[in-house]
């Protein structure tokens, strides 16, 4: 990849405002002055960033009627899989209608753009195999995930029907700086920093973390990659990993021990569809995208924890 590739695009970035769409408009912003960003919370048009709900038909038709834009990063929607639990019509009103009007304003005035949709690897559900590659079937268990699946399938219907070109993200546990405390790695890491006793849930299961910015290079590569056909793309680290591994590793950089651990029932999820073991197999986008992922979990859990030692946590 070259750095002249993206100097003449025109690149709309959906959900910039979130922890992957921040870290992409940093890395592409080197890149193109072209670039066009939607937020949830404030924009400031003057800078090319616009208030926009992904729902609302008027701001999302006045946004991409703007400009034709090559490369269409569509990032924004809603993430907590335990919140969908609670509110699932509200999930399948952003993450699924709000795909339909995405894509519906694509068909009318962005038709030679491609898009490039973050999905999750949760769309799988509990895994029939591992290492999971892009033909296994999908069996989402959540509104979360269900509501990314028929995003998906959205997406796919517009791209056969129209010959939109498409590439879908099938992302799995990302993390880095920046990413809302909310989740497993940032959680971790303020409680070792702020609290004399550390709650924990299941640290037994394993998952595959990958790094915010192979995530980053994954997602220029996919821009740049050729396709007329819809494409989809594990993107992982391709290991797995157990949650007691991160857990001891940030004991170790936070000087604590184990006896800072108590096992909380609250946070033990008793739940049937709890997935025990997922990691990804990223061939395809390695073969496809010459594309792979540089940083060892020490490498990406030490920028992090760094960063969240050095910042307020929000």
């Amino acid at each position: 990849m070259e750095e002249t590739d993206f100097e003449n695009k025109n690149i709309l970035i959906i959900g910039a405002d979130g922890f992957i769409g921040s870290h992409l408009f940093l890395r592409l912003k080197s890149l193109s002055k072209n670039i066009v960003r939607t937020v949830y919370t404030s924009g400031s048009e003057k800078n090319q960033v616009y208030k926009v709900d992904i729902r609302d038909k008027e701001k999302v038709k006045d946004i991409f009627k703007k400009k034709n834009f090559n490369t269409i990063y569509y990032l924004a929607g809603l993430i907590n899989v335990y919140e969908s639990l609670k509110n699932p019509e509200l999930y399948y009103q952003v993450n699924t209608f709000g795909t339909l009007n995405i894509m519906e304003n694509i068909r009318k005035y962005q038709e030679n753009s491609k898009i490039i949709f973050a999905s999750s690897a949760l769309v799988y559900g509990k895994p029939m195999y591992l290492p999971i590659d892009e033909t296994h079937p999908l069996n989402p268990i959540t509104p979360y995930s269900s509501s990314k699946s028929s995003a998906e399938q959205i997406i796919h219907g517009y791209s056969k029907t129209y010959g939109i070109r498409a590439v879908i993200l099938r992302i799995f546990n990302v993390y880095g700086p920046k990413q809302n405390y909310n989740l497993f790695i940032p959680a971790f890491i303020r409680r070792c920093l702020e609290s004399k006793q550390i709650l924990i849930g299941n640290i037994n299961v394993t998952r595959d973390y990958i790094f915010i910015n192979d995530l980053v290079e994954a997602m220029l590569k996919v821009a740049l990659y050729s396709n007329n056909e819809i494409e989809y793309f594990n993107i992982g680290s391709g290991k797995e990993i157990q949650l007691e591994t991160i857990v001891n590793y940030i004991l170790q950089l936070s000087k604590r021990d184990k006896s800072f651990l108590h096992k909380s029932q609250d946070l033990v999820r008793e739940n049937k569809n709890e997935i025990s073991r997922i990691y990804a197999d990223i061939t395809k986008a390695k073969n496809k995208l010459n594309w792979t992922p540089k940083t060892s979990l020490k490498e990406g859990l030490n920028i992090t924890y760094k960063y969240y030692k050095q910042n307020k946590i929000s």
